[in-house]
């Protein structure tokens, strides 16, 4: 039996998810939001009149695929852990307690600074219900629900970490070192990051057996 590859999502597929949200349109009135929730004002840590759900939705898609950042790390992180100067975050305390630093580009920091100003001190994204960090299960319906949107079959099986294996595949096969996927990823192991390496080769074959030469 051969191993067990990990499920990412093909380009054209995570092109749509990436455009499904709509960042440009108003989100709930910190009202609407305390009618439906009970939430004190003091707990809103946003700033104007409404919260900015697509724009926190995009923001959040972008940074799962573009850094690779596991569900729990992109949940616990805060703005003083992102230096806008150097495009990188510092994940605190990441899997085995580990720290390490990523590097974004240029499209995710359009998106971060975007956000940023919509937004106070303390967690990057922020759930509309509690006015505190997203919960895991608030992260697995967000990409749900924009898999969902993008009109992809199976949209309920798409869960935060395939778009981790997204970034990894797509990096390699964009031609990347796979040390230094090793080093994003913050896996201790080569051998771990190896199996990203199997399926862009895997994806390699495919291509070349739908496409034989004359």
């Amino acid at each position: 039996m051969g191993k067990k590859l990990p499920k990412y999502i093909r380009e054209e597929e995570l092109k749509a998810i990436l455009r499904a949200p709509r960042p440009e349109r108003q989100g709930y009135t910190i009202e609407a939001i305390q009618r439906l929730h009970g939430q004190r004002k003091k707990h809103l840590k946003w700033n104007g009149p409404r919260f900015p759900l697509e724009l926190r939705d995009k923001t959040i898609l972008e940074m799962l695929y573009r850094t690779g950042m596991r569900n729990s790390e992109l949940r616990n992180l805060k703005w003083e852990h992102i230096d806008f100067n150097t495009q990188t975050v510092t994940i605190i305390n990441g899997k085995g307690g580990k720290d390490r630093v990523v590097w974004f580009d240029d499209t995710l920091t359009l998106w971060l600074e975007k956000l940023k100003g919509e937004m106070e001190t303390g967690y990057v994204f922020l759930s509309s219900h509690t006015g505190d960090k997203l919960s895991g299960t608030q992260l697995r319906n967000i990409v749900k629900k924009y898999a969902r949107r993008a009109g992809l079959r199976h949209a309920s099986e798409y869960v935060p970490h395939m778009l981790r294996h997204s970034f990894a595949v797509h990096y390699l096969k964009s031609g990347a070192n796979l040390r230094t996927l090793q080093k994003a990823l913050g896996h201790a192991s080569i051998q771990t990051t190896q199996i990203y390496l199997d399926v862009a080769n895997t994806d390699v074959e495919e291509d070349m057996r739908r496409h034989p030469l004359p």
